[in-house]
């Protein structure tokens, strides 16, 4: 049995709450009212985001399956394609949990396209580094990033060149963090300047999650958590020896999901940016890896609405940081966490 038809007979065998209970999340109509068992063409408010107005349906394919759609942001798909943006986690991962789910027997690893002529991460086009360009890097973080970048790009964590993007020719000049066994990758461009309205993209045939979660060295027992490219860097820099692992969460919305056991044992520090989303989303790193990890500490600048860039940057004047673990950390998931 081949990739395709594996996914095809695991999305056919999931009704509308499938993805709904293996995520842990409900869908309400427009009164506000708990949906057990969505119906087919009925409207829903969507799982997806904050949706006040019923604008999320579900409806039977053409090939007999369950499908999605969320009229406000025009994104649509099987089932697994709903708990794979449920949960922040690939395809295969969310149809492997979707097979584990219902007992279906069905799930195999992937297997890679034959006569693949590729070498080197997909849509990520490296070029040799160049001093300017560790200048431009340490220039966006703020502080000087050179000694970490030199780490990074040897253990194949960073890059720099043209990345590939969905729907465009590609752009030139950008730099990027990347782990290409797990999938994860988050592009910037070198200037500053914005690629397709936003500071960072996640390229073409990437997903988000904990990047660099497929380097991490056994005899290395700290692992330290940041969140997005500039907070990576500028940990990494503040401590070029790299006698930790660096892990870059790729967003708020990215989880450990099934990753999270790969930090069985180690020491874990979260570094957190001060604002509710970030505030939140560490909470549920937290929480997603503490019955896995030896300890777990989150770390916040003590100044609220900066992040670690900021904290560690050259240009800036005083403020510390608190640090939470033990009963101090039970409590901050409490206080963040949507699920106490």
């Amino acid at each position: 049995m081949d990739n395709k038809e594996i996914f095809r007979r695991i999305a056919a065998a999931c009704s509308t709450s499938d993805p709904l209970r293996i995520a842990g999340v409900s869908i309400s109509d427009g009164k506000g009212n708990s949906v057990q068992e969505p119906r087919m063409g009925k409207s829903y408010c969507s799982p997806l985001r904050d949706d006040k107005n019923p604008s999320f349906t579900f409806y039977i394919g053409r090939k007999g399956d369950v499908r999605f759609k969320d009229h406000g942001t025009g994104k649509s798909g099987s089932m697994i394609n709903l708990l794979s943006e449920l949960l922040s986690v690939s395809c295969a991962c969310a149809a492997e949990k979707i097979d584990e789910h219902l007992k279906l027997g069905l799930w195999q690893k992937p297997k890679p396209r034959s006569g693949s002529k590729h070498s080197g991460p997909r849509n990520l086009k490296i070029r040799p580094i160049q001093e300017m360009d560790a200048e431009m890097i340490s220039k966006a973080v703020g502080q000087d990033c050179r000694e970490a970048i030199n780490v990074l790009v040897r253990i194949e964590m960073l890059g720099v060149g043209k990345v590939y993007l969905k729907g465009t020719y590609g752009e030139e000049d950008c730099f990027f963090l990347y782990d290409e066994a797990a999938s994860l990758a988050r592009v910037r461009k070198l200037d500053g300047s914005k690629i397709l309205n936003a500071k960072s993209v996640c390229p073409k045939g990437y997903c988000n999650g904990p990047l660099g979660i497929s380097k991490l060295q056994s005899d290395l027992n700290e692992i330290r958590v940041m969140e997005g490219e500039k907070d990576t860097l500028a940990v990494c820099a503040a401590n070029p020896e790299m006698d930790y692992n660096p892990i870059c969460m790729t967003g708020v919305a990215a989880s450990f999901g099934n990753y999270a056991e790969a930090t069985k044992g180690s020491l874990v520090t979260i570094y957190a940016q001060n604002d509710e989303p970030g505030l939140d989303a560490a909470s549920r790193w937290a929480r997603e890896i503490k019955p896995y990890a030896e300890d777990v500490f989150v770390r916040v600048p003590s100044q609220q609405g900066i992040d670690w860039a900021d904290l560690l940057s050259s240009d800036c004047k005083g403020g510390g940081f608190d640090e939470y673990s033990g009963e101090s950390l039970v409590l901050f998931c409490g206080d963040y966490g949507k699920v106490a």
